[in-house]
């Protein structure tokens, strides 16, 4: 919209706008009592990352990940523990040799057995285990996406719900002044109808108008109380809470984005893009894993401990031992565990396509709304600049009695709809912002500051 229609308007009109697209304060009560609370949309998008049961239950899983992925790590490091004992032993010498030999003794004991020392076992080589290990890394890493993800979606929500109660807000600013326009035309067709002016029917009319506008009124009124209750659900505050939206819907004529280049930057950011990824390199190392157990693996282990029969006569005793496996059978289990990775990847393959598309999809629709959006408010301001224009030269035919009030209430239709068609197009810019946003994988960003 250039200067030169803003300085058409009428004052009443810069007021009506004023009311309509930069309210600063949205307020409904949400009962008698409660605690008031007002936020700004970057405050209800941090709130909502914060408070948020979603988001926070896929912080949660990721750091189950992270658990995960130390596990098996620790299965590549070396294990020591420490341990001590004391037994008392009684052995039948005939029963472990077979024989006393005719001057050993039948049994022997019972004595005392002390021991106490450190036991430890290292993998020298497994590579089953050190694959498995870096796909448990590729997998936490995915779950780090997974969390973001569930952010960027949750930002989009409260987002859009913000946007929506401006969105109510506004027209229930204009439906206030629509009711105003039905009242003073009702007043005006009584005071012309005392007058001898005017006639009963148009006063009837004028009425009827009056009463519809009111119940207008008071549906979108409603509407946007619902509005905020759900933004009240979004953000996990109580239900009681009275919400000040201190945002407005304001409107900025951004220039177009480059479609690839948001599309080349969508690849490389979205969260889905990267979970999905991280899952494919997962898939490849327990692929390798499974590969992997085909291979010999080396293991040590050994014992250093205090052993005697009593504490005066421990002395050290010790046991070290290098050992190497080569698996030569296993029943086809490796051979079948390889077959499932492979599957798995190109089911990840194929919806890693399936996910370029959709984010393509994504990208060029937004882009598309976005566009007809920032048309559609330039149509829309020249519509309501028209139908003012027709609603005063309607008044006025009415006022010296050239016409009856059917063209005043008929204008006052088209005004309403010209009111209505602005609102909707500033919503929709907005919300084609906040998509475009999402889109390309950096929403939480945008909003959050």
């Amino acid at each position: 919209m250039n200067r030169s229609t803003y300085s058409r308007r009428s004052p009443m009109r810069e007021f009506i706008l004023f009311l309509i697209v930069s309210s600063s304060a949205f307020h409904y009560s949400f009962g008698q009592q409660g605690a008031s609370r007002t936020l700004s949309l970057a405050e209800a998008v941090q709130l909502a990352l914060n408070q948020n049961p979603n988001v926070q239950i896929a912080g949660i899983n990721s750091s189950l990940a992270k658990q995960e992925q130390r596990r098996a790590l620790a299965a590549l490091l070396p294990q020591a523990s420490f341990g001590a004992s004391d037994a008392v032993n009684r052995i039948n010498v005939q029963s472990e040799f077979g024989t006393t030999a005719g001057f050993f003794p039948q049994h022997e004991g019972p004595f005392q057995v002390i021991t106490a020392g450190t036991q430890f076992n290292a993998s020298v080589f497994n590579a089953a285990l050190l694959e498995h290990y870096r796909a448990e890394k590729s997998s936490h890493a995915a779950s780090l996406a997974d969390a973001k993800t569930a952010r960027e979606q949750m930002v989009q929500l409260v987002v859009s719900q913000y946007l929506l109660c401006l969105r109510l807000e506004s027209t229930a600013k204009a439906e206030e002044v629509q009711v105003a326009l039905a009242q003073r035309l009702f007043d005006q067709a009584t005071h012309l109808e005392d007058a001898g002016a005017g006639t009963g029917l148009d006063t009837l009319r004028a009425n009827q108008k009056l009463k519809t506008q009111q119940q207008a009124l008071l549906v979108v009124r409603e509407e946007a109380q619902t509005a905020l209750y759900e933004l009240v659900h979004l953000l996990n505050l109580p239900p009681v809470t009275m919400l000040t939206l201190s945002d407005s819907e304001e409107y900025v004529n951004h220039s177009f984005p480059d479609q690839e280049g948001t599309l080349d930057a969508a690849y490389a950011q979205r969260p889905e893009m990267i979970a999905l990824r991280s899952r494919i390199e997962a898939a490849k190392h327990e692929l390798a894993s499974a590969r992997g157990e085909r291979l010999p693996y080396i293991n040590l282990g050994g014992t250093w401990n205090e052993q005697g029969n009593h504490f005066d006569n421990l002395i050290p005793t010790y046991h070290y031992e290098a050992g190497l496996s080569i698996p030569l059978f296993t029943g086809g289990r490796i051979r079948s565990e390889v077959a499932s990775s492979t599957l798995q990847i190109d089911q990840l393959k194929q919806q890693e396509q399936e996910l370029r598309n959709r984010i393509a999809e994504d990208v060029k629709t937004a882009t598309a709304r976005l566009e007809a959006a920032l048309q559609e408010v330039k149509v829309a301001n020249d519509g309501l600049d028209l139908a003012e224009q027709e609603v005063t030269q309607a008044r006025d035919r009415f006022e010296a009695g050239a016409s009856d009030n059917i063209e005043v209430v008929t204008a006052q239709d088209t005004l309403a709809r010209a009111y209505d068609d602005q609102i909707s197009a500033l919503f929709k810019v907005n919300q084609a912002k906040a998509d475009l946003a999402r889109s390309a994988g950096h929403i939480e960003d945008t909003y959050k500051k």
